[in-house]
C-alpha cells in the first residue's frame, strides 16, 4: 500500500535521508511483520498514485521495479500503521442522497 506524506511523518529523519533516490514508499504485511519498501521507480514515478494505493509487488519486481527494505524501529513501525486508516481516501455520499431520510 502506497504510504501518505502524513504516514512517512512518523519515520525518523535519517530513515527517510537513506532512500532519498526513491520515489515512493509503501508498507507490505510479509508473513506476520509489517515492511516499509522504498520504490525506486524504475517502472513509474508513483505521481499518479495516491495514499491507500494497493500494488502487487512481485508483480512489480518480476517487470523490474527494484524494492529497498526501510529498516524502522518498533515504535517507528507501529506510529506508521496506526496512521494509516486517517490517511486513507474516503467515499462521500452523493449530494442529497440521504436527503428527506430519517
Amino acid at each position: 500500500m502506497v504510504l501518505s506524506y502524513k504516514s512517512i511523518t512518523h519515520l525518523a529523519a535519517h530513515s527517510v535521508l537513506a532512500v532519498a533516490d526513491a520515489s515512493y514508499l509503501v508498507l507490505s504485511l510479509e508473513g506476520p511483520r509489517w515492511v516499509i519498501y522504498a520504490v525506486k521507480g524504475n517502472l513509474s514515478s508513483g505521481e499518479e498514485l495516491t495514499p491507500g494505493t494497493i500494488l502487487d509487488l512481485k508483480r512489480m519486481q518480476a517487470n523490474g521495479e527494484v524494492f529497498c527494505n526501510l529498516p524502522v524501529s518498533d515504535a517507528e513501525m507501529s506510529a506508521v500503521v496506526a496512521s494509516v486508516p486517517a490517511s486513507l481516501p474516503t467515499a462521500k455520499a452523493a449530494p442529497g442522497k440521504d436527503e428527506g431520510k430519517e
